[in-house]
């Protein structure tokens, strides 16, 4: 089981405690030590040009010995279930759009992969009542960070 180490070389967390924690009491971020390889470890890569398999694939990898597989392909697909396309700009150049989203920002990706996440793994006493989910922005941040949990249960 990976553990979470602060990039300022503060102490580790488990997964729950550095996604519900959100900063390092030294205040640096949260990184998995060690790094996971996402080497195929025997299995066969998703087939190219789909993003959500891709997606799940690489964040089973990363999660592995954390949560079960089945978990994390289910909530990869419920927080990506919207077109990323990838599209051709010039011959074998191409782009992957990741503004289609419900805030249209691109961080809408790794913003409903983490609320459903902390939505799932939840298990605190707390998990009854409200967690009420702040973000200070200047951009598009707060956007698709607000999108991300809006309609999760006991979140707001």
């Amino acid at each position: 089981m990976s553990t979470y180490t602060s990039t300022r070389g503060g102490g580790s967390a488990s997964l729950n405690e550095a996604l519900f924690r959100g900063l390092a009491p030294d205040g640096g971020l949260f990184v998995p030590d060690p790094l996971p390889s996402l080497g195929s470890g025997g299995l066969s890569p998703p087939p190219p040009g789909d993003f959500v398999e891709s997606a799940a694939w690489s964040a089973e990898r990363l999660l592995a010995g954390q949560v079960d597989g089945a978990f994390v392909r289910r909530i990869t697909r419920s927080a990506l279930s919207f077109p990323v396309p990838l599209v051709e700009v010039e011959a074998g150049v191409h782009v992957l759009e990741l503004h289609h989203g419900p805030s249209h920002a691109f961080k809408d990706v790794g913003a409903r992969f983490m609320a459903n996440l902390m939505s799932e793994l939840d298990d605190s006493e707390a998990a009854s009542t409200p967690r009420t989910v702040l973000v200070a922005t200047s951009g598009d941040t707060g956007g698709a960070v607000a999108s991300a949990f809006h309609g999760l249960e006991r979140y707001r």
